[in-house]
């Protein structure tokens, strides 16, 4: 499975910001913040787009 650049900074981020439990935290919010992304493609009906979705 492809993985983008964007998510991945994200978890990382997210990753280094947790003071406990930082890979469950970093998780639930990467997961968080593609389940919006997916369901705000879904009820556009839009493509995927990594430049359009997720800027950087």
């Amino acid at each position: 499975m492809c993985r983008a650049r964007s998510v991945q900074a994200f978890y990382e981020r997210k990753y280094r910001e947790a003071t406990h439990h930082g890979h469950k935290r970093a998780g639930v919010l990467t997961a968080r913040q593609v389940l919006g992304v997916v369901y705000g493609l879904l009820t556009r009906g839009q493509l995927y787009n990594p430049r359009k979705v997720m800027p950087q």
